[in-house]
């Protein structure tokens, strides 16, 4: 049984960029708790009306918050996006080369 070993190196950088996604999705409810606030804020400070579709389009994007956190974490966690950017890459072989007796035709990806 072969036993594959991890460098220190890319646990630090895996660490790191989890790390990082990590704070992103504490971050990112957060500012949106912040705007709304705020904006009701602005709103009961300088006497605007408060309409039910701008608080509406405010609270909307607290539905968004369990769409973006996985989506911030594919982003940064290097693996990850590799793997996601290789689904939609062709893949980098040679070239194939056909050879017929009038043409020639070279395929690349």
């Amino acid at each position: 049984m072969a036993s594959q070993f991890i460098s220190q190196r890319t646990v630090h950088e895996l660490n790191s960029q989890i790390s990082v996604a990590l704070v992103v999705q504490a971050i990112l409810p957060l500012g949106m708790i912040f705007v709304a606030f705020a904006y009701m804020g602005y709103a009961q400070i300088s006497k605007a009306p408060q309409s039910s579709s701008a608080i509406t389009f405010i609270t909307i994007f607290f539905y968004w918050v369990p769409v973006i956190n996985p989506l911030c974490t594919l982003i940064i966690v290097k693996r990850y996006r590799k793997q996601i950017s290789s689904l939609f890459k062709c893949h980098q072989e040679s070239p194939s080369i056909s050879v017929t007796k009038a043409t020639i035709v070279v395929v690349k990806c």
